[in-house]
């Protein structure tokens, strides 16, 4: 089916009320007939509007609406807008079936030296295996600079992708047997050690099994 409006005229000179029935509608055929107008008759209008709009559509609970957005947010003039907060906002409300492109237009906007470590940690713990795996990504070009640091790489204990918890784990096993990174930290204090330490209980007492049998 095609939409066929009664008075096609209106509707073309109206497109800011066809964007109002795409966010608002509460009705999915509504949505989808106002989509398929602007798509046709008002391309130009949807790459112009509010960056906004685009991020709250990429939470919509319908599928197909939130991968529009998302592509729509994709190839917005805008992006640089966007803070660091509001990035990881948009990927925790997300639509899942929007979150691979979401995950991979903030992998070419985003620089990884202005994610903290924590925040990089956050991201490779979560569930779905595009968020982690861009966490994972990130995590590779990272350095440990202090004990703070190595404690926070503990809650990797608690990662919840499946998929990419053995890679998470090994490359956790690399950083400890790091020639870089351990005697850096280490050297701080007599206590680097038990920090260390402290980080491999934390696997020990993860809930999943694979990472309490990697950490022993």
């Amino acid at each position: 089916l095609t939409p066929a409006p009664a008075f096609p005229d209106a509707w073309k000179s109206a497109p800011d009320h066809l964007w109002l029935l795409v966010r608002k509608a509460s009705a999915r055929v509504v949505q989808q007939w106002a989509l398929r107008l602007l798509n046709q008759d008002h391309r130009d209008f949807l790459h112009q509007q509010p960056i906004a709009d685009f991020v709250a559509l990429t939470s919509h609970r319908d599928d197909s609406l939130a991968r529009f957005a998302a592509e729509l947010l994709s190839r917005s003039a805008q992006l640089n807008s966007l803070t660091s907060e509001q990035w990881f906002l948009m990927l925790e409300q997300c639509n899942p079936s929007a979150l691979e492109t979401l995950c991979q237009v903030l992998s070419n906007e985003m620089n990884p030296q202005s994610i903290s470590l924590t925040q990089r940690v956050t991201l490779a713990c979560s569930r779905p295996e595009s968020v982690a795996e861009l966490g994972l990504r990130w995590l590779r070009v990272s350095s440990l600079s202090n004990s703070t640091d190595c404690a926070e790489l503990g809650r990797l204990a608690g990662a919840e992708c499946e998929a990419l918890r053995p890679q998470l784990l090994e490359w956790l096993k690399s950083v400890f047997a790091s020639d870089n990174a351990v005697p850096a930290l280490v050297s701080q204090n007599t206590g680097g050690h038990a920090v260390i330490a402290a980080t491999i209980m934390e696997l020990l007492d993860s809930r999943f099994p694979d990472v309490r049998q990697f950490g022993w």
